[in-house]
C-alpha cells in the first residue's frame, strides 16, 4: 500500500490571548488535487485587545490578506477536516517550525 503524501500550508491570525490560530488551511496531494478552507473567528472581534487588533491588521494588509471576519467554515471543524483528509500513516509536509508546531498536535508530521 502506498503512503499518502500531503503538503499542508496554513495562515494564521492572533486570538484574544495573542496566540496564533489557524485562519486558512490548504492541502495538496501528489495526484494534483488540492483543497482549502477559511475558518470563522474563534471569538468575537470586540474581545481582541488593541495590540492584537494591530497585529492582525498588519497581517491582513502586509502578509496574507485574511480578515478576522473572513471564513465560512467553523473553526471547531478543523480537527475533523484534518483527520478526514490526512489519514493515519500519511506523509505530511509543512514549511516552517511555527506552522509545524501549530499542526504538530493535530497530525503526525514527516521529518527530514
Amino acid at each position: 500500500m502506498n503512503m499518502l503524501c500531503v503538503f499542508v500550508d496554513i495562515e494564521c491570525v492572533h486570538n484574544k490571548y495573542n496566540k496564533l490560530v489557524i485562519k486558512e488551511l490548504a492541502l495538496a496531494k501528489l495526484d494534483g488535487s488540492s483543497q482549502s478552507w477559511v475558518f470563522t473567528a474563534p471569538h468575537v472581534y470586540e474581545e481582541l485587545p488593541q495590540h492584537v487588533r494591530s497585529v492582525n491588521s498588519w497581517l491582513l494588509n502586509k502578509h496574507h490578506g485574511l480578515s478576522w471576519f473572513d471564513g465560512d467554515v467553523p473553526i471547531c471543524r478543523l480537527k475533523h477536516i484534518l483527520a478526514k483528509h490526512i489519514p493515519a500513516g500519511s506523509e505530511v509536509y509543512v514549511k516552517g517550525s511555527v506552522k509545524a508546531a501549530l499542526l504538530g498536535d493535530k497530525v503526525n508530521l514527516s521529518h527530514g
